[in-house]
């Protein structure tokens, strides 16, 4: 019977915020690849702009790790996997799957305040 009960709010939060912020970071990939197309300096310093969105997660990007070979069959900006490969994988799938466990976090702690004022408000029954 709870499970019937049970709130779907934190899987539906979790989805919105997990789907804006990976729309969100499709929106800034294009726009690095539009910018690598134009005279633009430092066209690739556009991801930096999810950088204080995506905190824990974007600090990733820093890691000097990252496989960096050349892949030449691909166009100019695709070419060094730095610049584009590695931080939309760093801001949109690690970042989305961050910003779904948020979601998921505050949608159980609005339901856990829901069910809270619900029992303090709720006239005791003394038998």
């Amino acid at each position: 019977m709870r499970d019937a009960r049970r709130s779907r709010l934190p899987y539906r939060l979790a989805a919105a915020f997990g789907v804006l912020h990976f729309l969100i970071c499709i929106v800034c990939g294009a726009a690095v690849l539009y910018l690598s197309q134009v005279p633009v300096a430092q066209w690739q310093m556009t991801w930096l702009y999810l950088e204080p969105i995506d905190w824990p997660v974007s600090q990733l990007i820093w890691w000097e790790g990252w496989p960096r070979p050349d892949i030449e069959w691909l166009p100019y900006p695709l070419q060094d996997p730095l610049w584009f490969f590695i931080p939309f994988f760093v801001f949109g799938i690690l970042g989305s799957m961050w910003y779904a466990l948020l979601g998921g976090m505050l949608g159980i702690a609005i339901d856990f305040s829901r069910n809270l004022v619900g029992r303090l408000r709720a006239p005791s029954q003394v038998r």
